[in-house]
């Protein structure tokens, strides 16, 4: 008599599925690794595929780590060409030197713009957001400003007081969400940003019916400027001899 036929059961479904074609690329793989106790173990092909894989991300992360190391911290430079911008700017907002300053003020203006976009870019390149960011955004400002001037000096337009107030505005705006932000940095940093939001706040003040207050905006203003100089400073000191020189009070996590 024929003995009844024996039905083969494979106890690892994931391994004929990947034989059938049905779970293909990743899936299966990865189906394949999760039955390992099943299965007794993975196609020699699927070891080369998790080496790969491995490799992959071994290389990624050494690039990131070359693109770090290659790159310097570019808030120094985007820091020093703020603090000499607002430094100057503030002297014109005081009132310590007159209209002809524009001269000197155009120019630094457009200069510090494409500085903090070159620190935007790699500040981003570094994966500092922070950096990136901050710097992308008050690099519009500078540029803005400057072609505004450059405008105005060429007889071009003439600047509306309630739209510059919007302008104005809308950056308080941004630079308290960054002084938010800012809070897990160091104190010198808080400190810099703090004055920059005065400094904003009395502009504004000033341009909505208080221009007493656009003179006091400048004295605050070349203080904010020092500030962000001393920054740049410490960053740089600190970098190349190799330990803490100038204190910015890091915070404490």
């Amino acid at each position: 008599m024929r003995g009844k036929p024996r039905i083969h059961l494979d106890p690892c479904p994931s391994k004929l599925n990947c034989q059938k074609g049905v779970n293909k690329g990743a899936g299966c793989l990865t189906d394949q690794i999760e039955k390992l106790d099943c299965c007794g173990g993975v196609l020699a092909q699927d070891f080369g595929q998790i080496a790969f894989t491995e490799k992959i991300k071994m290389a990624q992360e050494n690039t990131l780590n070359v693109v770090n190391q290659a790159v310097a911290d570019p808030s120094t430079v985007g820091l020093a060409s703020f603090g000499i911008a607002l430094f100057t700017l503030s002297f014109l907002n005081a009132g310590l030197i007159g209209p002809n300053a524009v001269s000197i003020i155009i120019p630094m203006c457009l200069l510090t713009a494409l500085i903090h976009f070159f620190a935007c870019l790699n500040g981003f390149k570094k994966n500092e957001l922070f950096t990136g960011l901050v710097f992308g955004i008050y690099g519009m400002f500078w540029a803005i400003y400057g072609l505004m001037d450059l405008g105005v000096a060429m007889k071009l337009y003439l600047v509306d007081a309630n739209t510059l107030l919007v302008f104005l505005i809308a950056y308080t705006i941004f630079t308290v969400y960054v002084l938010a932000a800012a809070f897990v940095t160091n104190k010198a940093v808080i400190l810099t940003l703090v004055a920059l939001l005065a400094v904003f706040v009395l502009l504004d003040l000033g341009l909505a019916g208080y221009p007493s207050l656009l003179v006091v905006a400048g004295y605050v203003g070349i203080v904010d400027g020092l500030l962000a100089l001393y920054v740049s400073a410490a960053g740089l000191l600190g970098a190349l001899w190799g330990r803490s020189v100038l204190p910015v009070g890091p915070i404490a996590g």
